[in-house]
Formats: structure tokens, sequence, C-alpha cells
């Protein structure tokens, strides 16, 4: 036989059991149930802090899925309720037995209609504008756990957050319901008591009531507004929150210590001022009364400002404008004002685990936090929040307006304070805070105002950054990977930046600075038309190389069947 002929022989051959193989695993693909997620985060499948959670179960746990099937009009969010099903059914494996899950549709079931309507699994209307009218479709995705003699909702399930809001219900139901204590310390007011059937509203002066808000989804909040002679921090609350201290008395600050030396978690959200919009953005000077203690183990918030390049964009001044029909409309102008940092991920430490998965964090007026080492105690320091490298420091006599006549002079003010250095912001001391006592935690946030309710409402940068805190205090920190699974926004390289930063950033002057943005704009045109000719010119090229080798290695072995016949 020649050799050609074996050849073909063996082609067919290696075909056939290739076409066996892929009968094969076509059939067993239908019996095993085995999944491959490709996602860069893996957000497609179980996290092992979920499957952890899972296997601690004792009972049986059931989940009552509240699910329309029938989503006519509305069809664009099939893939996400699909998938939340797909999540279900890969619990439900991993729960080895110990896990139900029963689907049922309040639109056509009248008894899981009101049972919904008892748990408060309330429907979203969904509008679907059609030629013959308006389509109004209700859309149930409510979800109930129920474990022993408990039970968890979930009123309505988002499907990027679905896993982390079933791992802390989970997590509640393991508990036995019991919330963990969460103490916070301020000279707030304190809320009036409940009355029935009237909601419970808060005073004027507790700004801070949006980040309790927030948090007490999973804690339980107990507030302090002082600690008498003998009075302690209880020992089961997880982390003590000391919200913007003022006038703190020696006292309190022995409490607050003992429960440190304990073993205890403090966070020290520090201010020297207040600073008061409404009044023409007069500062209201602080006396703290931890500054001692503080200093004790090697701790200074400075009473400096720190100014960043990077600053928020703001309303500095209004611009009037003469509409065609003679109407005058106020134009806001907006300026980055540097007394409001947007700290990135270059100023986020992104080996730990509170900042390792945030994309930025929001401080307003904030303090640079110093720290000396103590001779006799053994503490690791680790900041986790630092200013740009484009940033300086402002004396406390800055006026902190956001006007543009104050914009203007602070730029005056950084042009006169030399070179710029960045300021570490939050600080974390682990370690033991004193002879004979166990290992705590110690958190300084130079900054107070990044939690105030108004930072909360304006915009979401910081809720991140508060729940990453306390669960990691909580010592939850596969929860707080959890909730940030899948989250990674893949941001487009800015060319524009990155010529500014080779530029040395903004200038000292107007005409400086046009000189420096009409450079990077010509930089960003540049890099851009490169990327427009290679991403024409490569796929022909690449095509061209495999056809040449495609070519090259089929005349090659043609050469060698000629020369073997």
């Amino acid at each position: 036989m020649s050799r050609a002929r074996d050849y073909r022989r063996r082609s067919a051959l290696s075909g056939w059991l290739l076409a066996g193989i892929c009968f094969c695993a076509v059939v067993l693909s239908g019996r095993l149930h085995w999944r491959l997620d490709l996602t860069a985060a893996g957000s497609n499948s179980l996290d092992d802090a979920t499957r952890d959670l899972l296997g601690q179960l004792q009972d049986r746990l059931q989940i009552k899925l509240y699910f329309n099937r029938d989503i006519e009009g509305a069809e664009h969010l099939l893939p996400d309720r699909l998938r939340i099903q797909d999540l279900l059914a890969e619990i439900e494996g991993a729960g080895r037995g110990r896990v139900s899950v029963e689907t049922v549709d309040p639109t056509t079931d009248l008894v899981a209609a009101r049972d919904a309507e008892h748990l408060g699994i309330q429907p979203i209307t969904v509008q679907d504008q059609r030629i013959a009218g308006v389509s109004i479709e209700k859309l149930y995705q409510g979800l109930e756990l129920r474990y022993q003699d408990r039970s968890e909702l979930i009123p309505f399930v988002v499907p990027a957050r679905f896993e982390f809001a079933f791992a802390t219900r989970l997590q509640s139901l393991l508990r036995g319901g019991e919330r963990p204590l969460l103490a916070f310390f301020s000279r707030e007011p304190m809320l009036p008591p409940p009355v029935p059937g009237m909601d419970q509203e808060a005073p004027p002066g507790r700004v801070f009531e949006r980040l309790r808000e927030i948090l007490g989804a999973r804690y339980a909040i107990r507030d302090y507004r002082g600690l008498g002679p003998g009075e302690a921090v209880p020992e089961e609350a997880l982390a003590l929150v000391v919200l913007r201290p003022e006038r703190v008395t020696a006292a309190e600050v022995e409490a607050i210590d003992a429960y440190l030396r304990g073993g205890g978690r403090v966070v020290v959200l520090y201010d020297h001022e207040e600073v008061l919009p409404q009044r023409g953005f007069e500062k209201r000077t602080l006396e703290s009364g931890v500054d001692a203690w503080l200093a004790g183990y090697g701790v200074e918030v400075r009473r400096e400002f720190v100014y960043d390049e990077g600053g928020k964009a703001m309303p500095v001044d209004v611009q009037l404008v003469t509409l065609p029909d003679g109407r005058t409309a106020r134009n806001p102008i907006f300026d980055a004002y540097g007394l409001y940092p947007v700290i990135g991920t270059d100023g986020l430490n992104q080996e730990h685990v509170v900042t390792a998965s945030l994309e930025e964090a929001e401080f307003v007026w904030a303090h640079p936090v110093v720290y000396q080492p103590r001779a006799g105690l053994d503490l690791q320091a680790e900041v986790l929040v630092r200013s740009s490298s484009r940033s300086w420091r402002l004396g406390a006599a800055t006026k902190v307006g956001i006007t543009l006549s104050n914009v203007k002079l602070m730029r005056t003010l950084i042009a006169q304070a030399g070179a710029p250095q960045p300021s570490d912001l939050v600080l974390a001391l682990r370690g033991n805070f004193g002879e004979e006592s166990a290992e705590g935690v110690l958190v300084v946030v130079g900054d107070s105002d990044l939690f105030h309710n108004l930072n909360f409402d304006t915009g979401p940068a910081n809720v991140p950054f508060a729940l990453n805190l306390i669960d990691w205090l909580a010592a939850d920190e596969a929860l707080i990977e959890l909730r940030s699974r899948g989250d990674e926004t893949r941001r487009l390289r800015s060319f524009y930046a990155d010529s500014l930063e080779r530029q040395g950033g903004r200038g000292a002057t107007p005409a400086a600075n046009r000189a420096i943005d009409r450079q990077a704009r010509e930089d960003q045109l540049s890099m851009e038309r490169r990327i427009a000719w290679v991403n024409l010119l490569l796929p022909g090229l690449l095509l061209l190389l495999a056809g040449v080798g495609h070519f090259g290695y089929h005349r090659l072995q043609d050469k060698r069947w000629q020369e073997a016949d």
C-alpha cells in the first residue's frame, strides 16, 4: 500500500474517532451538570464564600422564588432572569440535598399572590409602548428563604447583586436571625422614641443618619451620645464608630481605649471643624478631646486641608445667557474644586480588601493623617487611602467657599506652596495597644464629611467604602469580595490624561493651560489615528500571513509525498 493511501486511511479513521468523541460528549453533557464560567471575575458561578455558608447548613433551607414566567413586552429582561434561575440551580446543587428551590407565579397562582402580598413582595410595573396602546405588566422577582423557624426576604432580586443579597440573608439565618451589634459614639441628637403608625424622622442635627440606615440593613445599631463614669462599650459590639468626636471627656476616652485594648475595633472619623454651607461656608471649630489619646499611639490628624488637583468639578459661578427670544437663562460654570479630592485607584490601597475593589472615593475638606511609631508598641500600620501626587496642604485658615474667586485664590496659594506631595487620608493600625491587651484595630479617617448625609445622597461613591470598612472590621472579608464581584468597570485608557501627566499637569496661568490642553488633544488624536490604522491593516495582514503559511505547508507536504513515491 502506498504511503499516500495509508495517510488517507488514517485521516478517515481519525475523523470517525473525532465524531464519536463529540457524540459521546454531547450525550454526557445532557446528563452531567457541568458549568464553565469564563467571565473575568467568575460572576456567573458561586463564590467560595457562598459555598462555605451552604456547607454550614444543619437543616433544610427552603427557597421560594416569586417569578412570573410571562414577561411579554419586557423580553430584554430575560437574560438576567435566566441568570437568577441558573444561580439558584447551582445553589441547590451546592446544598447537597439540604436546599430546595420552588418557583411560583403570582400572576397565575392566587395562593402565591396572597403569600407575596403578605410577605411584602411588591411587583414593579413594566410599560411597553406599542402601536395599539400601552401595555402595563407586573414583574415579580422576589425571594423568600426559610430555615428552621426563621425566614429572610429579598423583596426584589437584582441579578448583579443577587449572590451577595442571598449570602447575607443566609448568614443571618445561620446566626439565628440576630444581627451583630455595631456601636456609634457621637454628639448628634438621639432619635425620638418610635410612635406606632408614624415614621421615625431624624432630627436635623443627625447628619450621619444615612450611614446608620445603610449599615442598619445588616447590623443592629446602638447609639451612644455619651459614656458616663464606669459605663463601657459592650464587648459584643463588632466595632465602634466614633463620628466627628467633639469635647470627648477623659472618662469617655478611657472607655473607648478600654474597648480597643480588649480587642475591639474602632473607627475614628475625625474633623477639626464643621463647615456650614448654609452660612456661607462658615467654619465652626471642633475640639475633639481625643488628640492626646491618638498621639499616644503615634497618630496625628493635622489641621491643614488637603488640596488635590484632581478635585471634583463643582458649580462655582453662574453665567447669565440671553436667549434668542429675549429671556435670560442662568448657566452654571463648573471648575475643579481642590478641597473635594476624588481619589482614584492610584490612591486606593490595591493590596487591602477594603479598598482593592473600589474605583474611587470622594473626600471633602479632608486633613492629613500622620503616623510616627511609638516605642514599646507592636503595631502594624497600613495606609488605605492617599491623595494623589499632585496635592498640596493649605493652612487651617484657608477659606473653603465653593466660589470662582475662592477657587482662583486657592490655585494662587498652591503655586506658592512649593512642590506637591501626597497626604495619607485613612490609616489603619493593627496589633496590641498596650501590655496584656488583645489584638485590636484602630482606623483613623482624616475626614468625616465623606459619610455626611449630603454626600451619601448626592453620589454613591463612598457607600461601598463605608460598607467594606465595617465588614472588614466585622471580619467578613469574604463578603466584601462577594459584594464587589463583577463590579470592575473596564475603563478605556484616556490618552488625553496620559498626555497631561507627561506635561506635569495643570499650568500656573490660563495661557499655559491652553497650551497644555492643545498639546494633549493633539497627542490624543495622534494615538487614535494610530489605533485606527492598526485596526484597518492588521486583520488583512494576519489573513495574508495565514494564507502564505497554509500554501507553504501544503506545498511542502506535496513535495514530501512526491519524494516518498
